[in-house]
Formats: C-alpha cells, structure tokens, sequence
C-alpha cells in the first residue's frame, strides 16, 4: 500500500492529470487478497508475491518520472527515477537473498535490509525537491498572471520583450 501511495503522489507531480481508470487501485486490491491467501499457504511465498507487487509498482515509477514531460520537474523527477531504480535493486537483491537462504548469504540479507533504510531516505529528499521545485513554479507563475483577468501582467510582458529583444539581436527567427 506504501509504494502505491508512492507512486499517486508522484503521479500527481510527473503526469498531471487524474486517474482516468480504476485499474490501479484494482489491481493492488487483487494483489493484497492473493498475497493473503499465499500467507495461509506459505509465509515466503506470501513474502515474495508482496515483494513481485513492489518492485511492479517501482518499475511503473521509474519509467513515469523518467518519461515526464513537465520541464520544470525533470530534473528532479529524473534524480527520483535513479533513487527508485536504486530502491528496486536492493529489494530485488534482498529477495534473491532470502530465496537462497544460505548461511552465506544470511549476513548480506541483514546487510541489505540497512540499506533499504539508506535507500529509501534519499527518495524522500527527492521528493522534498520535487515539491520545493513545483513551489517555485507556482510562485513563477503566479507573479507573472493576473489573478482578476488571468492576462500576463508587465512582468511577463518584459520578460518576453527581453526575451524576443535577445532572439532578434541573436540574429535567430523568432518564429
């Protein structure tokens, strides 16, 4: 339920539009009874469907934020699609761990579950940037529009006037 909330709220910031069907929230809801119903069978196989579900929602995620098309937020959304590839590698290599279930590999699977700590920290900073860098262009956009009529006021109208002075003395078409 975690990394499904995750990934709305990053929806929210990559795609901009609503959730237009209930697939999603259908498909966790699927995901949850079967994952209980592997918990009566198995309790490592309830572990490891739960963990098939994460690593589904992450990839989703990933491709999302790094396929965004708001330019205000790509850098950040891109740094976050890092931070989450990076959080489904350690899941994915904890759950290969815990398959194994070696004594070898018993200290790495203790090892890993730090670094999901590690890992996950990071994301929240990222999502702390994404949330900064969506004030700021808020705030761009709201000193910029008229809030009674919604026209540009003076200031974006310099700004293009600048902007248009710079492309004509580049001697670039402004078209």
């Amino acid at each position: 339920l975690i990394f499904f909330c995750l990934y709305m709220g990053l929806r929210w910031f990559a795609v901009r539009r609503d959730l237009r069907s209930r697939s999603g929230p259908s498909a966790l809801v699927v995901s949850v009874l079967v994952i209980l119903l592997l918990a009566a069978i198995h309790p490592i196989l309830a572990m490891l469907g739960g963990r098939v579900v994460v690593l589904a929602i992450v990839s989703l995620a990933v491709r999302m934020s790094w396929t965004s098309r708001v330019t205000a937020l790509r850098v950040p959304l891109r740094i976050n699609a890092v931070l989450l590839a990076v959080l489904g590698g350690v899941i994915a290599m904890r759950t290969v761990l815990t398959v194994m279930h070696s004594p070898s590999t018993a200290h790495l699977a203790e090892v890993m579950s730090g670094s999901t700590i590690w890992s996950v920290t990071p994301l929240m900073l990222s999502f702390l940037a994404l949330f900064v860098a969506e004030t700021n262009r808020r705030l761009h956009d709201e000193t910029r529009v008229d809030v009674l009529t919604g026209l540009r006021n003076r200031r974006a109208l310099e700004e293009a006037a600048s902007r248009e002075a710079r492309t004509s003395a580049s001697g670039r078409s402004a078209v």
